[in-house]
């Protein structure tokens, strides 16, 4: 896939159920909230911007923007025991 992440079976079905919708728009970015440090966020959307792209999978649309594409590659959107989680091999914070 070009986008190089993935969300799994149980996380699209966990977004369906709680949205309550057939189909579900998510956003999955990178946030700066201090310094080096970087956190990933995944929220519930209805809106796309033009400089978004955009993952379907199944019901699920993953909204990015492409400049966080470096850090969200390699990283998997799953859910378990009543909550998701983003599994990625890499740190998002390099050390100095």
């Amino acid at each position: 896939m070009s986008n190089s992440f993935a969300i799994t079976k149980e996380a699209t079905q966990a977004l369906l159920e709680w949205s309550g919708q057939d189909n579900v728009m998510i956003r999955f970015r990178i946030t700066t909230p201090c310094c080096n440090q970087r956190k990933y966020d995944l929220t519930l959307t209805d809106t796309i911007t033009t400089q978004d792209a955009i993952y379907t999978h199944d019901s699920v649309q993953v909204i990015y923007h492409p400049t966080d594409l470096p850090y969200l590659r390699d990283t998997m959107i799953d859910y378990n025991d009543g909550g998701f989680f983003i599994r990625h091999p890499h740190p998002l914070v390099q050390p100095f």
